[in-house]
């Protein structure tokens, strides 16, 4: 809604941004739409394209346990054109976003942490 005078339009802007219901429905949203996203890109790499872990065996498919991987360990070289590392959230944005490469994949928590400590030994 566009007022007349830049002073009317800041007071509804701050009345407006301060509302709470308002507040919890954009949170509310937020959270939706990233857990909707999270779902839809942990599938697209997981086995056969369905939710669960890549890992041979393992009957992982809790949303919650599942985390992409970078499938050659090179997940410290990804960064934004700004320099920042892409992680959590945002490497589900980005994988939508640049045609779900091949260099991802769903694994668990666990088996993700198995992988790092296998090549941390070498």
């Amino acid at each position: 809604m566009a007022y007349n005078t830049k002073k009317k339009q800041k007071a509804y802007d701050t009345k407006r941004s301060k509302d709470p219901k308002r507040m919890k429905d954009c949170k509310t949203y937020a959270r939706k739409y990233k857990d909707n996203l999270k779902s839809i890109v942990l599938t697209h790499y997981g086995p056969n394209h369905t939710l669960g872990c890549c890992w041979e065996g393992c009957t992982i498919i809790d949303i919650d346990m599942l985390t992409l991987d970078h499938v050659n360990n090179d997940g410290y070289k990804h960064k934004t054109k700004s320099g920042y590392k892409v992680t959590s959230k945002t490497l589900y944005f980005w994988a939508r976003e640049n045609s779900y490469p091949d260099n991802l994949q769903t694994l668990c928590a666990n088996h993700q942490l198995k992988k790092r400590l296998e090549n941390l030994k070498g």
